[in-house]
């Protein structure tokens, strides 16, 4: 009994031993790797140790790598067409406004209010704003008749109904670039718009007021229209003067414009109703956004997925050509 038990001592330990030497025992890249060690030539042994070291990898991922490179081309082409959609969306979106004008009386309540039920200030502004309106459209185009028919064109001449036809310019651009301000809808940009205007006519009235006392230096003389162009047509400040003349009664007549709007804005407002146009456009393009970012998290995720797998691989690659280097230089030393 007792040597049967001395026998199973002595087994055990080996069995262990045996077990633990196989346990140790290199495998799979780390094998081929040492089979590898008794191959003469170092580069050529590096290259198939590279090459094998890639199979090894793709053994483990090469199934996901090709899904991938499978999968990119259609999904690089729905996220084109998805963002060419959106772009669209958003640029119909941008062109559509949110509001829309509508009759005074459309939501049931009447706004308008008549002249004689305005407020005597306002009705008196309107009436001196008015007056002067007509007073400088009537001199601009006066300006410019008077102009025309001093400069001695035979034309004007013997048709002054032509130079009456070019001086009506004036007034007609004045009523144009105050109807530019309905183009504009945002009211922070309409009031810009209104000071600009004014600002230039101050501008414009300050260089009048100048050319004007160089030309007229006297204060007791008449007002001599015919030594105004025959200066003009002879000196530069005379030019001068003329220009910013036509300019500052083109630039008067918009500014009184604005200010008669402004006036009868007050008992007449704009109603705006919801424009659906928009409302619609600006639902199409929100779900369309959300398609689109589902897209472009799938599109960024298996695209630096791929990225990764390859980035992965040729660490992979690196490490065991490393590794398969630092062994064989290590057992060639210690040969020698």
């Amino acid at each position: 009994m007792d040597n049967k038990n001395t026998l199973a001592a002595r087994i055990a330990p080996q069995e262990t031993k045996k077990k633990t030497t196989a346990a140790k025992a290199p495998t799979g890249i780390d094998a081929f790797m040492n089979n590898m060690q008794g191959h003469p030539d170092i580069q050529a042994a590096t290259a198939i140790v590279s090459e094998q070291a890639e199979h090894v990898h793709d053994a483990q991922h090469g199934w996901e790598i090709e899904q991938l490179n499978r999968t990119l081309p259609s999904l690089d082409a729905d996220y084109k067409t998805s963002d060419t959609a959106i772009k669209a969306l958003k640029k119909t979106l941008d062109n559509t406004e949110p509001y829309i004008k509508a009759p005074a009386d459309e939501d049931g309540v009447q706004h308008n209010k008549t002249f004689w039920e305005w407020s005597f200030k306002d009705k008196l502004m309107m009436l001196v704003t008015t007056l002067a309106l007509i007073a400088a459209l009537c001199m601009g185009a006066a300006n410019v008749y008077a102009n025309l028919i001093a400069s001695g064109v035979g034309i004007f001449l013997t048709k002054p109904y032509l130079a009456i036809a070019i001086s009506l310019l004036l007034p007609i651009a004045a009523t144009a670039i105050k109807n530019l301000s309905h183009y504009i809808h945002n009211p922070l940009y309409r009031r810009w718009y209104g000071l600009g205007i004014y600002t230039l006519t101050l501008v414009l009235l300050v260089v009048w007021a100048v050319y004007f006392a160089q030309s007229f230096s006297g204060v007791s003389g008449g007002f001599d229209v015919n030594a105004l162009l025959e200066e003009s047509s002879s000196d530069d400040s005379g030019t001068a003067l003329v220009w910013s003349q036509l300019m500052l009664e083109l630039l008067m007549g918009s500014a009184l414009f604005l200010t008669i709007e402004e006036i009868a804005s007050k008992y007449a407002p704009e109603s705006f109703l919801p424009n659906m146009a928009h409302f619609e456009a600006q639902k199409a393009y929100l779900t369309a956004l959300a398609a689109h970012k589902k897209i472009e998290e799938d599109y960024a995720g298996k695209h630096g997925r791929l990225v990764q797998l390859y980035a992965e691989q040729q660490k992979y690659i690196n490490e065991t050509v490393a590794k398969f280097v630092a062994i064989k230089s290590r057992r060639a030393a210690q040969l020698s």
